[in-house]
């Protein structure tokens, strides 16, 4: 019975109306992720200073507030569709630090999320994030 009202939806949207739902869900689920991590991360900023120290960071405390903010700022930006694809290069080079500082010696398992959020970002810095966003895009 699902599947009926599901095809009935989307056979009411237009090709261009689907393309632009996914995008903004991709921002949405993207952006969300960001903003979760973000928001942790300013709440128990001793900890991520006392992680990023552990793993050689410089200036594990500066770190620590760029890191917060770039998250939950980028996550904010990423669903507004504000500076997109700026926004997504930023978390796209976050995922890139943590996977090689942080995931990579553990096992692949524990990499897949990690390298699937960063192909994510990737993609909405390579495509855009469709038509309904706050800023359009220049083409």
């Amino acid at each position: 019975m699902n599947s009926y009202y599901f095809y009935r939806i989307s056979s009411m949207m237009n090709a261009a109306k689907k393309k632009n739902l996914g995008f903004f869900l991709l921002r949405l689920s993207v952006g969300l992720i960001f903003i979760v991590q973000g928001w942790g991360k300013l709440n128990g900023l001793d900890m991520v200073t006392g992680m990023l120290a552990g793993i050689g960071f410089p200036a594990a405390g500066f770190f620590a507030w760029i890191l917060a903010l770039t998250e939950f700022l980028g996550g904010v930006a990423v669903i507004l569709g504000l500076f997109l694809r700026h926004a997504a290069m930023l978390l796209a080079f976050v995922m890139v630090v943590a996977i090689f500082t942080v995931h990579i010696p553990g096992p692949f398992a524990q990499m897949m999320a990690p390298v699937a959020i960063l192909g994510s970002t990737l993609a909405l810095m390579l495509l855009g994030g469709g038509e309904w966003q706050l800023m359009k895009e220049k083409k």
